[in-house]
């Protein structure tokens, strides 16, 4: 089986394996024009704010990304709340490895 998400671009490949009896999944996304665009967006200097309203752009996060952290770190991150939703993704995106998904370094 081999689908692709037509939203997110998140490609899963599932296959049978008769040797070992088990379901192998493989999922993954071509994450390169997300990074490339924060980059860019980080590099223009602007504060990305969507009105009083909204709020303002801090990072985009690829989809693969986020279910990564949520194996390795066994922390559902979609229903973490307020504080604790932003420690966990503060510390993730001051890290070196993630620095590239901000889209606006001066933040925290």
């Amino acid at each position: 089986m081999y689908r692709i998400d037509d939203v997110s671009g998140v490609i899963t490949d599932a296959v049978y394996d008769e040797g070992t009896e088990q379901l192998v999944v493989r999922r993954s996304q071509d994450v390169e024009p997300i990074i490339e665009r924060n980059k860019a967006m980080a590099n223009e200097g602007r504060k990305w704010d969507f009105g009083d309203d909204w709020g303002r752009l801090y990072a985009r996060i690829p989809n693969i990304v986020i279910e990564q952290w949520m194996r390795e770190d066994g922390v559902n991150v979609l229903a973490l709340e307020g504080d604790d939703q932003g420690k966990y993704l503060r510390a993730k995106l001051n890290s070196s490895d993630y620095r590239d998904l901000k889209t606006d370094p001066g933040v925290y």
